[in-house]
């Protein structure tokens, strides 16, 4: 049981982790839209590489739920907080 709580626990900051770099090149990619700055070198530069980081950190995230290892993580993690909110 202990070696698949690690496991899940790894999974799960796997999972955020690479959510978080996601949407983050989501948010750099708007902000040099919203900021009029797309059309110049560095503004299509700094784009293309956010919008690839979103890219790759994204298919791992999309990856994740299509194989069904992120629902198998969610279930843990309300589990594991039910099981500590019945010890106390």
């Amino acid at each position: 049981m202990n070696g698949k709580k690690i496991e899940f626990w790894e999974d799960a900051f796997l999972l955020g982790f690479c959510s978080v770099i996601a949407l983050a090149g989501l948010a750099v990619a708007s902000w040099v839209v919203a900021a009029g700055r797309l059309l110049s070198l560095d503004g299509m530069l700094l784009t293309s590489i956010a919008l690839l980081f979103a890219l790759v950190f994204g298919s791992v995230v999309a990856w994740s739920f299509h194989k069904g290892e992120a629902q198998d993580v969610f279930n843990y993690l309300v589990e594991s907080r039910r099981v500590d909110s019945e010890k106390d």
